[in-house]
């Protein structure tokens, strides 16, 4: 994994556990260093030993730190040098979820050795479309609808994620259900 995702994970369990939360869960990593360089290559085993040791901390599931980390993710990469390419990568929830491996090729110039994963979008309707993820690392598939209500909650409309197949059941990828609506509204 790349830095700036460790950086991610990081910053998220700090703002939303605290830093000495975060600083039990560097020493059950066995973390000497959490001052990752976002365009470094890191072993995916940090990532998942400080996901799993984040699990443990605050009483939840990896699947669930997975998926609060993809929400957060978004923001995380809005206020990053490449807000500017998510913004710009759709206007809709189904214009951006089809434009998301283009982006990856994108980002790619920057971080040679990006290994993104793959999306596509089948069944578009005006307000639900299945989505299909693969990628080559294993054990992220929850942050994908993490991911897809970060993006929502970023265009401001109401949108559900429900995971239909699973590759680690024996499918060839993972599919999600994904419905979206009108605009949230703020007050």
């Amino acid at each position: 994994m790349y830095g700036m995702v460790n950086k991610a994970i990081v910053k998220y369990i700090s703002l939303n556990y605290g830093t000495e939360t975060w600083e039990k869960i560097k020493r059950r990593a066995e973390l000497v260093d959490d001052n990752f360089i976002n365009m470094e290559q890191y072993d995916d085993r940090v990532s998942v030993a400080m996901v799993v040791s984040a699990a443990d901390a605050v009483g939840k599931t990896p699947n669930q730190i997975l998926e609060e980390v993809g929400e957060y993710w978004i923001q995380f990469a809005l206020d990053s040098d490449y807000g500017d390419l998510l913004r710009n990568a759709g206007d809709t929830l189904p214009d951006l979820l089809m434009n998301l491996d283009n982006m990856h090729v994108r980002v790619g110039y920057s971080f040679s050795e990006l290994k993104p994963p793959s999306f596509w979008c089948t069944d578009v309707g005006e307000k639900s479309l299945t989505l299909h993820y693969v990628s080559e690392r294993e054990g992220l598939t929850p942050m994908v609808s993490g991911l897809v209500r970060g993006l929502a909650k970023m265009l401001q409309v109401d949108c559900t994620v429900e995971q239909k197949a699973f590759k680690a059941d024996g499918h060839d990828h993972d599919e999600f259900y994904v419905t979206y609506g009108s605009a949230v509204h703020t007050s």
